[in-house]
């Protein structure tokens, strides 16, 4: 095993931040993500991969999750599972001191079930087709709602 091949090895079980694996990590997952059509920065990638958090504000919910490290995730396979189930989130978060805010114990009885990985680019896909097709039905119902407006106007002035 080659020298370089250790200290990578090393650097990775260390989990020592700054080194060469650490920052190939980072960017090899910003450019996958950015791929992937993700919006994230360079800077939120690489939070996410070193807290292993994925925290985001929704008008006043706050949620701040941890993927487990043993977990490989697509970013939009879990922003699409987090905002299809919202009541479910709100559900549990009476009894917390914040409006809209579970207790951490109430959030870890919230299960994920991960497929792998290729499952889960198949159901964004799926889903991406479905919000493309919903995206237009508004737009046509935007149209004709225009020009039922124009009729009347025309016709009753």
């Amino acid at each position: 095993m080659t020298d370089f091949k250790k200290q990578l090895i090393e650097e990775k079980q260390a989990k020592r931040k700054g080194g060469l694996y650490h920052k190939t990590q980072v960017s090899l997952a910003y450019n996958s993500n950015s791929i992937e059509g993700s919006r994230l920065t360079e800077e939120q990638t690489r939070y996410i991969f070193e807290t292993r958090t994925i925290g985001f504000k929704e008008e006043e919910a706050l949620l701040r999750l941890r993927v487990l490290d043993d977990v490989n995730i697509n970013i939009h396979f879990l922003r699409n599972v987090l905002f299809s189930y919202p009541d479910e989130f709100i559900e549990k978060s009476h009894g917390s001191g914040l409006k809209n805010v579970a207790s951490v114990d109430t959030l870890k009885e919230i299960k994920i079930l991960v497929p792998p990985l290729s499952e889960q680019q198949r159901i964004v896909e799926e889903i991406e087709t479905y919000e493309a097709a919903i995206a237009q039905a508004k737009a046509v119902m935007g149209s004709v709602q225009i020009g039922k407006k124009a009729v009347l106007e025309k016709w009753l002035g």
